[in-house]
């Protein structure tokens, strides 16, 4: 048996199997947030980051969720 040779695609399949699996589950999450999930549900953790960064990721509005945010930030502070 002879000395095997790697080329350089050949060390790309692990990171590129990485990418691809986080792409699926990112892609599924997505898909599962906007048609499973409806407005009397609570806040994801998807609408968090996307209100923070301003965007919808989600059934709720933009103004719902930091509506909602503050509410619980009130709550917190209160019980501290």
């Amino acid at each position: 048996m002879g000395l095997q040779s790697f080329q350089f695609i050949d060390y790309m399949g692990a990171p590129l199997c990485f990418i691809i699996f986080f792409l699926i589950l990112f892609l599924l999450s997505t898909i599962i947030n906007f048609t499973l999930i409806t407005k009397s549900d609570d806040i994801t953790k998807f609408e968090y980051v996307g209100a923070k960064h301003n965007h919808k990721w989600g059934p709720h509005s933009i103004s719902y969720i930091q509506d909602t945010k503050e509410k619980e930030d009130a709550i917190r502070s209160e019980r501290n």
